[in-house]
């Protein structure tokens, strides 16, 4: 690749491919990743800084698949719920409640500051999300109750802000509360270990379609930016016609 030919000058091209490889300096080639990370490195990337610097020919961006399509059974969801209310720390259970109800990622639960849940109000208000927009989730009686129990919790420092935190660092510093080992560990505990977290919001989505929301009712509460990303759950909207609107927030 010439520099000279490119109006970005030699100094900012550089910089770019550093940026660009930095991901994959090496590491196998991206054709090794799945069509999300191809997609994502590709895109973020101007096309000539990819296949003709390093594998010699251009790649064909992929279909990103149909994504993951893991749900709950009866039986591993009352397993599940039973083993966090057993869990000596009450948050655990609050969180996996409050995905299971709205759908929220777990990084949108643990961040949570009290000023952006409203419980008069039933719902929470996020400002930092994956896709770097707000969004207001309106919460369910199951949800509320999960928040007004986290807000109330009585081993709450007075200077915590945090609804879900967890020991204070060497600084002293608390941050958010974080469950990833015990997760792990209650996986293999109830032989489940294909069950991400990740999977519960995935479940809430589901029933949210199930009960009869419109596509742009459940983006305004999941914050899927894509419709072609709330495509894979169209098929589930004459599965429980029974299940009303009111069913979900009021249940």
């Amino acid at each position: 690749m010439v520099h000279g030919s490119s109006p970005c000058g030699p100094t900012i091209l550089k910089a770019a491919h550093c940026a660009a490889f930095a991901f994959l300096g090496g590491s196998p080639p991206i054709q090794s990743y799945g069509p999300k990370v191809q997609n994502r490195y590709s895109t973020g990337a101007p096309v000539h800084l990819w296949s003709p610097f390093r594998w010699q020919h251009f790649i064909r961006k992929p279909s990103p698949g149909d994504g993951r399509n893991r749900r709950l059974s009866l039986d591993e969801e009352r397993d599940l719920l039973a083993a966090v209310n057993r869990h000596s720390n009450p948050m655990l259970a609050w969180i996996v409640c409050i995905a299971l109800e709205t759908g929220m990622r777990s990084s949108e639960i643990t961040s949570l500051r009290r000023p952006q849940v409203d419980l008069a109000k039933r719902v929470v208000r996020l400002s930092d999300t994956k896709n770097d927009s707000s969004r207001t989730v309106p919460l369910s009686r199951r949800a509320t109750e999960a928040f007004r129990a986290a807000m109330d919790n009585p081993v709450r420092p007075i200077d915590c802000n945090l609804v879900f935190f967890g020991e204070p660092g060497k600084d002293g510093k608390r941050r958010p509360y974080t469950f990833t080992k015990i997760w792990g560990q209650l996986k293999k505990s109830l032989n489940i270990p294909d069950f991400r977290f990740h999977d519960l919001r995935h479940e809430a989505v589901s029933r949210l379609v199930e009960g009869g929301l419109s596509d742009q009712e459940v983006s305004a509460i999941s914050g899927h930016k894509s419709m072609q990303m709330l495509k894979r759950y169209t098929h589930l909207r004459s599965v429980k016609p029974h299940l009303a609107k009111n069913e979900i927030w009021f249940s």
